[in-house]
């Protein structure tokens, strides 16, 4: 059985006093006659999460309920602490912490470009960023700095994708300076299949002594 508690108000002052609460039958069930559960767990799914990040964004972009001002180069970002600390452990640390920033409203992060920031930023506000060969660079760097390790997987998985023999030994370079084990392999795998077309370019006249040794001594070389 189903009630609800109801209120009669008295006419001759209205709003003062209450007259004790009535019950109201609504409708009965009988527990004998139900086949399934007596509740219903409810989800709207992951659009609830989208929905409640796209007003996050628009609350960002109109500086509603920003709490911290993020300064790079000199260009002021304004944005929420709760959001930065949820998508980034470098940023929890920064504000959960008794650190300095943590009591801030002004916090200036140098090592990064602008066009750096303004790019995390719109991954953290909206679960989306456009990898270009002009940002894939900076953008991976910076995720690695506030560690999103999934947006910097994916900076390396682009990297992956865009080998050529123009390219490879400098993506090489930059696999092997940020530890891309993977990355790494991947691009000395491709220049040993394509050596000849990697000598024809820039690239290879960057070369040291050693690195070309070791090319021309692998077993894996095709010329």
């Amino acid at each position: 059985m189903v009630l609800i508690l109801g209120r009669r108000l008295n006419r001759e002052d209205l709003g003062v006093r209450d007259s004790p609460a009535t019950k109201r039958k609504v409708f009965e069930m009988d527990p004998k006659s139900l086949t399934g559960h007596e509740y219903f767990d409810f989800s709207s799914g992951s659009s609830h999460a989208e929905n409640i990040l796209q007003i996050f964004n628009e609350f960002r972009d109109s500086r509603l309920f920003t709490d911290v001002i993020i300064c790079v180069e000199g260009k002021e970002f304004p944005c929420h602490r709760a959001v930065l600390s949820a998508c980034s452990s470098y940023f929890r640390a920064m504000f959960c912490n008794d650190h300095r920033e943590s009591r801030e409203m002004l916090v200036e992060i140098n090592g990064i470009l602008a066009e750096a920031m303004e790019c995390f930023l719109q991954y953290v506000y909206t679960g989306k960023v456009k990898i270009t060969t002009e940002n894939v660079q900076y953008l991976f760097e910076t995720s690695s700095l506030f560690q999103i390790s999934v947006l910097r997987d994916a900076c390396a998985k682009f990297l992956e994708e865009q080998l050529d023999p123009c390219n490879c030994l400098g993506i090489q370079r930059f696999a092997d300076t940020h530890s891309l084990k993977t990355l790494f392999t991947k691009c000395k795998t491709f220049a040993l299949q394509t050596f000849e077309d990697v000598s024809q370019h820039e690239e290879f006249l960057e070369l040291d002594k050693d690195e070309l040794i070791d090319y021309i001594c692998s077993d894996e070389l095709v010329i």
